[in-house]
């Protein structure tokens, strides 16, 4: 699990949360099961079950691990880090100006990153607008792309890697479709992602099996409801 080195949290129920996150996240591989550990504590702090501290073990370990799967090296400058941004959210689910997650919205959050789709986050806001376009349907946010990749279709072509888990390349699959029904995209002439997305769902039926096609149609589908 992901390693924190912070202050020791105030509670034993805020330390029950922060050996879950411990033990579910893995910069490695981002699981559903650390989507939900990082939901349960998101859950406890917005309805006070336990109290948010700017220097708790679970903002830090949930700040290292975005910050891990961003790219932010360990011994980088705060300037770089998600952690102002991070912390900012939390008061925000505290205050009750934003809803706590879904564990649906932080499980494509945390792979959004992971892709290279987002950027580490650096203001509370662009985590809502991701969180609220998942949960919501609110305004969709603007993909931010990895170094070298300006356009959807390449994207795509990172993102669908039968190497990947499915949900890397559901992400990229469901933002440019939805970038096609707002306009924001135009559909290429040779129909680019269009081959890509094929040969991608043809190489997981033999190589992965049927439960990783289940998963990786779930994973669009959860974008567009």
């Amino acid at each position: 699990g992901l390693s924190t080195a912070s202050t020791e949290a105030s509670s034993s129920g805020s330390t029950a949360h922060v050996d879950a996150i411990d033990r579910a996240c893995d910069v490695d591989a981002v699981s559903e099961q650390c989507a939900m550990a990082i939901t349960s504590y998101l859950d406890a702090i917005s309805t006070g079950t336990v109290q948010l501290a700017s220097e708790s073990a679970a903002t830090a370990a949930i700040t290292s691990y975005i910050d891990a799967l961003s790219g932010v090296p360990a011994d980088a400058e705060p300037s770089e880090s998600s952690a102002p941004a991070v912390l900012s959210y939390l008061h925000s689910i505290t205050a009750g100006e934003v809803a706590a997650p879904t564990s649906t919205a932080v499980s494509s959050f945390l792979y959004a990153l992971t892709s290279g789709e987002l950027d580490t986050p650096s203001s509370p806001e662009a985590i809502t607008a991701y969180i609220d376009y998942i949960d919501f349907g609110h305004k969709a946010p603007t993909p931010t792309f990895g170094p070298g990749i300006k356009t959807h279709e390449d994207n795509i072509e990172q993102a669908c890697n039968v190497d990947k888990p499915p949900q890397v390349c559901a992400t990229a699959i469901a933002l440019y479709l939805n970038a096609l029904s707002t306009g924001t995209a135009k559909l290429s002439p040779d129909l680019e992602a269009a081959a890509v997305i094929t040969s991608y769902i043809d190489a997981l039926s033999p190589d992965i099996g049927s439960v990783s096609v289940s998963s990786f149609v779930r994973a669009i589908a959860s974008y567009l409801d």
